[in-house]
């Protein structure tokens, strides 16, 4: 995979090392998910297992709902002192 800065804006890929390194140190998960057209982003507690994203739902969810389908995941952390984002 090639990694780099973008001229056009700035925005750096990251390598899939780097990338795996940002999720194991984060706190906080969202999970973008679309339920009736619309997009639905939902606060989740995750882990890895290797490089995979995993995290439990119930069946009766609209997160369980959309297992098969496209989703999108971010995550990050909060200092624990100021409960800002970093």
């Amino acid at each position: 995979m090639r990694t780099g800065v973008d001229p056009r804006n700035g925005l750096e890929e990251l390598s899939t090392d780097n990338r795996l390194h940002h999720v194991r140190a984060s706190t906080i998960g969202r999970l973008v998910v679309v339920v009736d057209g619309q997009p639905l982003v939902l606060p989740v507690n995750f882990t890895l297992d290797g490089s995979v994203v995993v995290q439990r739902t119930d069946p009766a969810t609209n997160l369980y709902a959309t297992q098969n389908g496209v989703v999108a995941f971010d995550c990050d952390g909060i200092d624990p002192i100021t409960l800002v984002g970093v």
